[in-house]
């Protein structure tokens, strides 16, 4: 028997683009930090970190599950 509840979503990855965009710019900070462009590449650097943290921690809640009726107790 259910509790009448919606069972609580379950949570999705983060989206690939968002992390192939994060990488790049990781990459392209290290290739600015190798040439000597320090505040380039720490700017870079921290612009990647934001990405990742937006993707990984507001990634979109995953569709509830709704009861059918059949899932519900029998009336008496």
């Amino acid at each position: 028997m259910t509790s009448g509840r919606l069972e609580p979503p379950r949570p999705k990855r983060p989206s690939w683009s968002l992390l192939l965009t994060a990488v790049t710019i990781w990459i392209a900070a290290l290739i600015l930090g190798v040439l000597g462009w320090w505040v380039a590449a720490a700017a870079a650097a921290f612009f990647a970190t934001v990405v990742i943290a937006a993707a990984v921690l507001r990634r979109p809640p995953g569709r509830p599950q709704r009861i059918t009726p059949d899932q519900l107790p029998p009336e008496q």
